[in-house]
């Protein structure tokens, strides 16, 4: 097996340095991670090129061994007297990105992607900037009394790039949105930004922080217990200065009390939610509990006359019943939880039993207690010398722990085990991959440069009719599918990787397994799937054609 996969290696050492389209290492392996999003801001009356406009791209999502924090979050630039930019961004399916340009005295300029493809560019067109005038007004109170330290937003702004062709079109927002992704009109497959704020001063009054376009928008408060009486939406003027507008709001009742654990102390970090029939309102009531374990929950626009408190992060404890009804305004709420436990483990390599350091957790209960979809998120990521990591806030009982390594090539492992007070250490062994070579030809034969190579595991849960067949990604902070029945397994990725010119890559999968599925597809057309695939097998290589779309 070690012959076959240096063999298989150095194979593709060589036809990588005889071919000519062939780039240095350093340069290959930033364009498979990033794409480049370019454009020229322009004068919004005259469309004349625009200089001095920042333009902030970053991207947003969080994989376990992390990702080069300079594409993440790039430079913003600063355009120059053609009012070009060009800025290489993070591009992976767990990143989202978005796009923001902005002048002073000018309106911003907004759009998002679900995510880029690696190795694109993404050519935004002209950026227009439309001069704007600022929104300025006063909040108090219902007796008149001014309302220092809050933060007012203005919703449904058009902002987001395109808003031009749709400036009659006086339907929500999303509907705008969503039939301009179908059209292909607009790139972005989620809602850029629409909101900009500005925060009130000691005498109550407010100046928003950008100039804004015109037309009207909702009147949103992010102060915490207070709700908005009037008025629910402002117009901004084409041409400033505005006239200032008042805001009236009132301060609403809130569920007190404290947290506590089985001995009575106090625990912070619990996130408690109040839960009601929303009448209207799709608001959230909620809280963190404190140091000294006391918390407060504002009740919310449209909530009922009462409402219960679910434990929405137990934090250091175990998750708990809701507790309740309880009447707005009532402070002398204790809730009791018991303290989560600790479970030490550590991680070696199959086989070898090297320890494996660079890793990251995912841990959740299983069976038919209570689980969230907060259990599915990544944590422990990082360095643990000796393989060695405490895996702290489990449950008593059957809990599941899934070992996500920092090196591709080693396959996420997923262990059950029995939490119980001063356990033994866990040992968890990961199993190393074996490569494969993997060719992508087009329908017409040729070979498919960039195309997306993936491996999965499958799992045992059957597709529903209609719905395209997906597979989790465990390295991903958002996993997908989830469910605490141990006995449920979803399909699972375990590789991916990038054709290069010659339509080839090098994928890996679990050894002397045959029924792995290979995926691969072209930019953000749909996954054309080969089942029974075996890997570990004696100079073992496969070919995909892509069937015509």
């Amino acid at each position: 097996m070690l012959l076959c996969v240096t063999g298989l290696l150095a194979q593709e050492r060589v036809r990588r340095e005889n071919d000519p389209h062939h780039k240095p290492a350093s340069q290959r392996k930033l364009e498979d991670i990033s794409a480049i999003v370019k454009g020229r801001c322009v004068d919004g009356a005259t469309g004349q090129p625009l200089a001095g406009c920042m333009v902030d791209v970053h991207a947003w999502g969080r994989v376990a061994g992390g990702v080069p924090e300079d594409l993440k979050r790039p430079e913003k630039v600063v355009t120059g007297a053609d009012g070009t930019f060009e800025v290489r961004v993070l591009a992976k399916e767990q990143f989202q990105v978005s796009f923001e340009a902005t002048l002073d005295g000018r309106w911003p300029r907004t759009g998002r992607w679900r995510y880029l493809m690696p190795g694109t560019v993404e050519d935004v067109g002209d950026v227009t900037m439309h001069m704007g005038v600022r929104a300025v007004g006063k909040i108090v109170d219902q007796d008149g009394k001014p309302v220092s330290g809050i933060m007012i937003g203005l919703d449904e702004l058009r902002l987001y790039l395109g808003s031009e062709r749709d400036k009659d079109d006086h339907r929500p927002l999303r509907e705008r949105l969503d039939e301009n992704t179908k059209s292909g009109l607009l790139a972005f497959h989620l809602h850029a930004n629409k909101v900009r704020y500005g925060r009130t001063g000691d005498d109550g009054s407010f100046t928003s922080k950008d100039a804004l376009p015109p037309g009207r928008c909702e009147v949103r408060l992010s102060g915490r217990g207070l709700s908005l009486v009037k008025p629910k939406h402002i117009t901004i003027p084409k041409t400033g200065p505005m006239q200032p507008v008042t805001i009236v709001v009132r301060e609403e009742p809130f569920l007190g009390g404290i947290v506590v654990d089985e001995n009575g102390q106090p625990v912070q970090g619990v996130m408690l939610q109040a839960e009601f029939r929303r009448n209207g309102s799709g608001r959230i009531a909620s809280a963190w509990s404190a140091k000294d374990g006391t918390f407060k929950i504002y009740r919310v626009e449209g909530a009922t006359d009462k409402a219960s408190i679910a434990i929405d992060n137990p934090g250091p404890c175990e998750r708990a019943a809701p507790t309740g009804p309880f009447a707005w305004g009532k402070k002398d709420i204790r809730i009791e939880l018991r303290r989560a436990l600790m479970v030490p483990v550590r991680v070696v390599e199959s086989g070898t039993k090297k320890a494996i350091e660079e890793f990251a957790v995912r841990a959740h209960p299983i069976g038919r207690r209570s689980s969230h979809s907060m259990d599915q998120r990544l944590r422990l990521s990082g360095h643990h010398e000796r393989g060695k990591v405490d895996v702290t806030r489990m449950p008593r009982g059957e809990n599941r722990i899934t070992i996500i390594p920092k090196d591709p090539t080693l396959l996420c492992t997923t262990t059950d085990v029995t939490a119980a007070v001063d356990m033994q250490p866990v040992t968890i062994e990961v199993q190393r991959l074996v490569p494969m070579m993997v060719q992508v030809l087009d329908h017409d034969g040729q070979p498919a440069a960039k195309a997306q190579v993936l491996v999965i595991e499958p799992g045992n849960r059957p597709q529903r009719p209609g719905m395209k067949p997906r597979a989790n990604n465990p390295r991903s902070d958002s996993l997908g599918s989830f469910s605490s029945d141990p006995s449920v397994k979803f399909d699972t990725e375990i590789y991916r990787a990038t054709t290069d010119a010659g339509g080839q890559c090098i994928v890996y999968g679990i050894s002397g397994r045959d029924d792995l599925i290979l995926g691969a597809r072209i930019g953000r057309g749909d996954t054309q799937r080969e089942t029974g695939i075996a890997f570990g097998a004696k100079g073992n290589g496969y070919t995909i054609t892509l069937k015509k779309p």
